[in-house]
């Protein structure tokens, strides 16, 4: 039987993974399939402006930038529990999300700022730098013999 602050807690855990998983990416979603003009109609920028300040809205694509990055983490989670006992493909798998969001900014520069889309790029690339050393820690290297 759960006294208070358990179901208080189960229920405020659920109510924040609804909010983190549902909500959010939903509130992502009206943004990127929104029409430009409701994008620039102020109770819409002052409602969910945050959404979207710092990235571009002349493209669809460029809106997706958060909902990729959201999608991204939920993908990497999915990632780690559900192939914990496949570490190389584990490494593989997060090595092409990284390679995707690497061409998806090249090609894109979703940010306003040319400076931020620069950085973004040198980011990935050194994510994908680290990345691809963790296949050291994997069985896809053998284990040197006693």
């Amino acid at each position: 039987m759960l006294n208070y602050g358990e179901y208080f807690g189960l229920l405020y855990t659920r109510l924040i993974m609804l909010t983190l998983y549902v909500l959010f990416p939903l509130a992502l979603l009206m943004v990127v399939f929104a029409p430009e003009e409701k994008l620039q109609n102020r109770d819409f920028r002052n409602r969910y402006g945050n959404l979207f300040m710092s990235i571009r809205t002349t493209t669809r694509a460029q809106r997706c930038y958060f909902l990729l990055f959201i999608i991204r983490r939920l993908l990497l989670i999915a990632v780690a529990f559900s192939m914990h006992a496949y570490s190389c493909q584990q490494v593989q798998v997060v090595m092409y999300f990284n390679i995707f969001v690497l061409i998806y900014v090249a090609q894109t520069w979703p940010f306003r700022s040319p400076y931020t889309n620069k950085m973004e790029l040198g980011t990935e690339f050194f994510v994908i730098c680290v990345t691809f050393h963790l296949l050291t820690f994997t069985d896809w290297v053998p284990e040197k013999a006693d």
